[in-house]
């Protein structure tokens, strides 16, 4: 969850992980706050099972819900909103919103295990209304806001499947993916009552921790000999590569800087890699 060693103090990372395996625990109860409301077992059975499990039928998948979104998603809404009302809400929208878009990805990706597509499609058809249900009620200001936003997230997908490797192309790409993570951090922060400066703050955390976390997703993938022509440093060389992660490392702690200090501490460990020592730690 937190890719390491650390440029923190260890107090501050020790307080972060706490958070995140807190938070791990409380996604599984709201998890099963969602599906309880499926009054069909074999339905709630199928949903958990690929959704929400470890799954032969996506094998590249581990073990679910991912927290870290959900913990930037959280961490922002109670930077505006810091009696929560309404947190849990946006988490279940979240969490249901978050799995939907990755099980897409598997299946653009081809991640399906063969015999098993029939499964992962049927669970994507039972998420997406459950999705509507929870963001519906949120309200109509939330609805809005990720509605305007999910096209720019669907649009990443045709630039993956109909063009060609390429620096340029590579960076319009993560661009438009970013939109998933700035979609769900805004939208806490829309729910949470923040004006209009404070939600596009909220979007462009969630792009920028997007950014940063796949670019060092695809220095991991460079140094363990992954030869996926979509990486930035395959594709842009060593000294470019590097300084556009630390470029989005700057940039996520300056969006940071205004959060009240308990947020902010709690944020910082995302984008804290020592990437140098982490690149080192695979070869």
């Amino acid at each position: 969850m937190l890719p390491g060693p650390l440029e923190i103090d260890d107090t501050d990372e020790a307080a972060v992980r706490s958070q995140l395996k807190t938070l791990f625990e409380r996604l599984h109860d709201l998890v099963s706050d969602v599906l309880s409301e499926i009054d069909q077992p074999e339905l709630r059975r199928q949903i958990r099972h690929v959704a929400f499990q470890s799954t032969e039928a996506l094998p590249k998948r581990s073990s679910r819900p991912t927290v870290v979104i959900h913990h930037l998603v959280e961490q922002l809404f109670l930077s505006y909103d810091p009696d929560g009302d309404s947190l849990d809400q946006v988490l279940r929208a979240a969490v249901i919103a978050m799995e939907y878009y990755d099980i897409v990805d598997d299946v653009i990706d081809g991640d399906v295990r063969a015999g098993h597509e029939l499964d992962v499609l049927v669970t994507n058809e039972l998420l997406f209304p459950l999705f509507v249900r929870h963001i519906g009620r949120l309200g109509q200001p939330a609805t809005d806001y990720w509605s305007e936003r999910a096209v720019r997230t669907v649009g990443s997908l045709v630039v993956e499947y109909s063009s060609e490797p390429s620096a340029e192309t590579y960076r319009t790409l993560v661009d438009r993916q970013s939109y998933l993570f700035g979609s769900m951090t805004g939208l806490g922060a829309v729910a949470a009552g923040a004006g209009q400066a404070d939600v596009e703050r909220a979007e462009q955390i969630g792009r920028t921790y997007f950014t940063y976390d796949q670019f060092r997703l695809d220095l991991r993938q460079y140094e363990g000999g992954d030869d996926d022509p979509w990486n930035l440093w395959r594709l842009c060389g060593d000294d470019e590569a590097t300084g556009m992660i630390v470029a989005q490392r700057a940039e996520f702690e300056r969006l940071i800087e205004p959060l009240p200090d308990d947020r902010r501490r709690l944020l910082r460990p995302l984008v804290a890699t020592d990437i140098e020592s982490y690149r080192a730690s695979f070869r």
